[in-house]
Parts: structure tokens; sequence; C-alpha cells
């Protein structure tokens, strides 16, 4: 047995106990441990039992969207166009990025590419390796100082 133990909650909402006897010893097992793989099993084994807490919005975005209990987002006001819902949803989303087919369900539009991959709206949006979409720093403040403002006001 373990002299020490660690214990300490997962995003899935189960507890991890870790058993160590020394620092050198904490610092090797924890870099071992692969918390995505784990995340991995939890949610896939255990998600009658492990209840997810669910995602917060952003404060900014409180009054404007929310997620539900299965970590979709729900918009409670209507953005002013479909690309704007877009931003909002990738501004909710982020750091994560999101698939398209997310966005066009979130903005009502069958091709959502057709905005995020405009010219006119290059300088918001970026398409990472895995094609899917976040904001880029120009879309955030965009987003923040722009949209969010004019929805609020």
């Amino acid at each position: 047995m373990s002299k020490y133990q660690l214990q300490f909650n997962v995003a899935s909402g189960a507890v991890l106990l870790l058993g160590f006897d020394s620092v050198a010893e904490l610092e090797e097992r924890l870099r071992e441990l692969d918390l995505t793989a784990l995340e991995q099993v939890i949610s896939t084994n255990l998600k009658e039992v492990v209840k997810r807490e669910p995602r917060k919005v952003k404060p900014a975005l409180e009054g404007i969207c929310m997620f539900r209990e299965d970590g979709s987002l729900e918009f409670l006001r209507p953005a002013s166009s479909k690309v704007e819902a877009m931003a909002l949803a990738l501004y909710a989303y982020d750091p994560e990025p999101v698939e398209l087919q997310i966005l066009g369900k979130l903005a009502s539009e069958k091709n959502p590419a057709a905005y995020v991959g405009a010219k006119a709206y290059a300088k918001f949006f970026q398409k990472t390796d895995s094609g899917v979409y976040r904001l880029s720093q120009d879309g955030k403040v965009w987003v923040a100082d722009t949209i969010i403002l004019k929805m609020k006001g």
C-alpha cells in the first residue's frame, strides 16, 4: 500500500486516486497518466454512473446562449445573421474547435462552409488541420466588441 494518496476530480466527474510513496514517484505517475484516454474510458463505460456537470457559458454570453446537459449549445436569442450565429457558437465553444455540421445546425444553414470559408470573413475564422473551425484573434475581438454588444444593447 502506498504511503500517500492524491485524490482529484476529472472532467467526467469521476474521482481519481493516485497512490505514491515519494514526490519523485508522484511525478513519474503523473507523467505516465494519459488523462485524455482516461476520460474517454470513463465517459464510454460509466456514462450512466458518473454524471458530468453541464458546461457553463462564458459570462459575456449569459442570456444569449447556454449549454444543455448533453453539451450542445442552444441560442436563447437569435443572432442577426447566420455568420454571426456561427461566430457566437465558436466563441462559446472556444478554445475547442467546432465541426461544420454543428455550426450549420446552430445557424440553420445547409452550407456553413460558404460563410466560414468566404473571403469576406477570412480574418475571423481559422480552419484547423483536422477540418474543424475556431475563431482567429480578430474573430474573438469581433464577437466580443461587436456582436455581443449589439445583442445586449
